[in-house]
C-alpha cells in the first residue's frame, strides 16, 4: 500500500511539472533510446560481418573439415526499448504542441473588448468586429442546436470581456481567430466543445 502511495504522489508530482519541462525530457529520452537502438543495430552488423569473416578464414585454414561454430550474436537489449521510445516520443510532441497552443492564447491578442452582439454560437462581434470563432463548428441558428450554442456564449460572454489571436484570414466578412475570457483565461471555443455544445471545426 506504502509504495502504491508512493507511486500515485510520484505521478501527481510529474503531472505538476511545466508542460515545456515534461515536453523537453520526454523528447531527450526518445531521442537517447533511439540513439542506443541504432547503436545496438551497428554493433549487431559489425559482428555478423566480423564473424562471417573470420569463418571464412578458418574454413579456408581447415580445408572445409568441419564448420566452424560462430559464436552468438549479442542481444539487441536496446532494441526492446523501441515501442519505449516511440510512445515517449509521441507524448513529448503531444504535450508540446499543446504547450505551444496554450502559449499562443497567452500572446498579446490583436482585439480585445466586450461582446456586442452575438450573431450565432461561433459567431461574437468583439467591439464591433465580427470574430468567427477559428476551433468552433456549430449547429445553424435554423435549428434547435444552434438556438441552444448562440444563447449558451451568450451566457458565457455576458459582461466578460474577450480578447481574440486574430489569424489575419478571413470568413465572409468576419475575422478568423481564438478568443478566451479575459478575466480566467478559458476559451470559449473549448468550453463550448467540452459541454457538448458545439463541435471541433
Amino acid at each position: 500500500m506504502a509504495a502504491k502511495d508512493f507511486l500515485s504522489e510520484w505521478f501527481d508530482s510529474l503531472l505538476d511539472l511545466p508542460r515545456a519541462t515534461l515536453a523537453t525530457a520526454l523528447a531527450v529520452l526518445s531521442f537517447l533510446l533511439f540513439a542506443g537502438l541504432i547503436a545496438s543495430w551497428l554493433r549487431a552488423g559489425l559482428h555478423r560481418r566480423a564473424t562471417r569473416t573470420r569463418g571464412n578464414v578458418v574454413a579456408f585454414e581447415q580445408k572445409r573439415r568441419h564448420r566452424p561454430r560462430r559464436p552468438p550474436v549479442p542481444r539487441r537489449g536496446w532494441a526492446r526499448l523501441a515501442p519505449a521510445g516511440l510512445i515517449a516520443l509521441a507524448a513529448g510532441l503531444a504535450i508540446w504542441f499543446d504547450f505551444e497552443r496554450d502559449l499562443s492564447t497567452r500572446r498579446e491578442p490583436s482585439l480585445r473588448g466586450s461582446v456586442t452582439h452575438v450573431r450565432d454560437g461561433d459567431t461574437i462581434e468583439v467591439a464591433s468586429v465580427p470574430v468567427r470563432i477559428a476551433n468552433l463548428d456549430c449547429a445553424e441558428m435554423s435549428t434547435a442546436g444552434g438556438r441552444t450554442a448562440r444563447e449558451r456564449i451568450m451566457q458565457i460572454v455576458r459582461g466578460q470581456q474577450v480578447a481574440c489571436n486574430l489569424e489575419g484570414r478571413k470568413s465572409y466578412d468576419r475575422e478568423v481567430g481564438t478568443c478566451v475570457l479575459a478575466s480566467s483565461g478559458e476559451d470559449l471555443g473549448e468550453i463550448l466543445i467540452g459541454e457538448g455544445v458545439c463541435g471541433r471545426w
